[in-house]
C-alpha cells in the first residue's frame, strides 16, 4: 500500500442533516462520494446509499454527480439506512459497477423490541437484485484496494476495550437467533502525499476508535489527517463518550467530522473537545483535503 493520492475530494450527499438554504434533503442515513486525484487518474467511489434512491438521486443532480462516473460502490454494512436502493443506483450507472463489501451485506438483521422489525438490506436491494442491475459483488473480510492510495478497513479488530456494541440487533446463523456481532462494519482509508490519512466510515458500528486504530494499521508511520461518517454513540454513556474523545485526541487528527448516527450531544462534545479541527457535517458538505492547503469546508453545487 506504497502508492497515495495527491488530492482528495468528499461531498456529503445524504446524512441526517442538510445545509441550510438548500434544496438538498436530509435523511437519516449516509452517503459520501470520494474523488481521488493520482497523477492523471482519477477514481470516483461511492460510500454508502442512504436509506432512499429518490433522496440520493436528487441530491447527486443538485451537486452535479453523475453515478455513470463512478468507479465502485462501497457498502460499509448490512443496514438499510447505507443500502436503500443499491440496486438502483448500480441500475443508474448504467456499467459493470463494483460492489465492495463483507460477506454478511446480506444476512438478515432484526430489532426484537417491541415486535420483530427488519433493520436490514431491504429485499429489493438483496444479492439478486444488486447483481441483476449489473453489480460485481466483491465481498471479503480482507482490506479491498480500491485504487492508488486507497483501500477498505476490512473487517476491524474490536481491540479498544471499551466499545462494545451499542445496537440491540440479532441475525440467525445456522438456524439459530443470535445477537448480531456486526462483524460487517467496514470503512475506507484514503492516504494524501503530504497530509496523512483520511478515514470514511458509515456507523463505526465496531467502534470508532477501534476503526480508527484499524485505518493507521494499514499505513504505518502515517498522521491522521482526518475522520469523517457516523460514530454511532447517540446511545453512550458519558464514560463511554469521555474515553472515545480521549482516545480519538490522542490520535491527533487535523480535522473530525462526526455526523449521521453520532447523536446531538455526542457531537456537541466533539465540537467542545476539538474547537476549530471539528466539522459539522451535511448533506452537501465539500472537503477537500490536498497538500499546502487548509480544509476549508464549504457548501457543494
Amino acid at each position: 500500500m506504497a502508492e497515495m493520492l495527491d488530492r482528495l475530494s468528499l461531498t456529503v450527499v445524504v446524512d441526517d442533516a442538510a445545509g441550510q438554504d438548500s434544496a438538498l434533503r436530509a435523511q437519516h442515513g449516509l452517503s459520501v462520494w470520494m474523488e481521488g486525484v493520482a497523477g492523471e487518474q482519477t477514481l470516483r467511489l461511492l460510500l454508502d446509499v442512504g436509506q432512499s434512491f429518490d433522496t440520493l438521486r436528487h441530491n447527486m443532480s443538485l451537486l452535479g454527480l453523475a453515478p455513470g462516473s463512478l468507479d465502485a460502490l462501497v457498502l460499509s454494512h448490512g443496514h438499510y439506512d447505507h443500502t436503500g436502493g443499491m440496486a438502483s443506483l448500480v441500475r443508474a450507472t448504467d456499467k459493470a459497477l463494483p460492489v465492495v463489501a463483507h460477506p454478511d451485506l446480506f444476512r438478515p438483521i432484526v430489532f426484537l423490541e417491541p415486535g420483530p422489525r427488519s433493520i436490514g438490506v431491504r429485499p429489493e436491494d438483496q444479492r439478486p437484485a444488486v447483481q441483476a442491475a449489473g453489480g460485481v459483488l466483491l465481498l471479503s473480510t480482507d482490506p479491498v484496494p480500491l485504487g492508488p492510495g486507497m483501500t477498505t478497513t476490512g473487517v476491524v479488530p474490536r481491540s479498544s476495550g471499551f466499545e462494545e456494541s451499542l445496537l440491540a440487533a440479532y441475525t440467525v446463523a445456522e438456524g439459530h437467533l443470535r445477537t448480531d456481532p456486526l462483524e460487517d462494519d467496514l470503512a475506507v482509508v484514503a492516504r494524501i502525499r503530504g497530509r496523512g490519512l483520511v478515514v470514511v466510515t458509515g456507523c463505526s458500528h465496531a467502534g470508532i476508535v477501534n476503526v480508527v486504530r484499524r485505518s493507521m494499521e494499514l499505513f504505518p508511520g502515517e498522521a491522521l489527517d482526518g475522520v469523517v461518517g457516523g460514530f454511532h454513540l447517540g446511545s453512550a454513556s458519558a464514560e463511554r463518550l469521555t474515553r472515545t474523545l480521549d482516545a480519538l485526541e490522542e490520535l491527533a487528527p487535523r480535522w473530525i467530522a462526526p455526523g449521521h448516527c453520532t447523536g446531538f450531544e455526542a457531537q456537541r462534545a466533539f465540537k467542545e473537545r476539538f474547537g476549530a479541527a471539528f466539522v459539522r457535517p451535511y448533506a452537501g458538505l465539500v472537503l477537500t483535503v490536498a497538500p499546502d492547503e487548509d480544509l476549508a469546508p464549504r457548501m457543494g453545487a
